[in-house]
């Protein structure tokens, strides 16, 4: 219909992508996002680990802003997340809660927490190499 000139051709894209989510200062964002773009992981989970990395992020743009930088991490710094996130609840530090209402407050399981740990040893392996 489009070329016969009866209406505008549709747009591109589906319409169903979202805002890019982000997360914490932007130093951090930007290592994020660096290491997405660059991955060799399948699309699906380098989107996964991002997600974690931004929660990250805004557990340092809260507690601490003085470690945007991925570079200035030390084991205290890693200490101190782990310790964190074994007191996080469900619904801490990220940046949309739709379809956790009921889970809201509750302890983060244990597989989420190695999720967690599993997406930040990711990114700091791949930065180092």
């Amino acid at each position: 219909m489009a070329a016969l000139g009866y209406c505008d051709p549709p747009g591109s894209g589906t319409g169903r992508r979202t805002a890019k989510a982000a997360g914490g200062p932007e130093t951090w964002s930007q290592w994020a996002d660096r290491w997405h773009a660059t991955s060799t992981l399948t699309p699906r989970v380098r989107g996964s680990i991002r997600s974690n990395l931004l929660k990250v992020g805004r557990w340092l743009a809260a507690e601490h802003p003085d470690l945007a930088d991925p570079t200035a991490w030390t084991r205290q710094s890693c200490a101190a997340w782990i310790a964190a996130l074994d007191r996080m609840k469900v619904g801490d530090f990220v940046e949309r809660t739709a379809g956790l209402k009921d889970r809201i407050g509750k302890p983060l399981e244990a597989s989420t927490k190695a999720t967690q740990l599993t997406a930040l040893r990711t990114f700091f392996r791949d930065c180092q190499e």
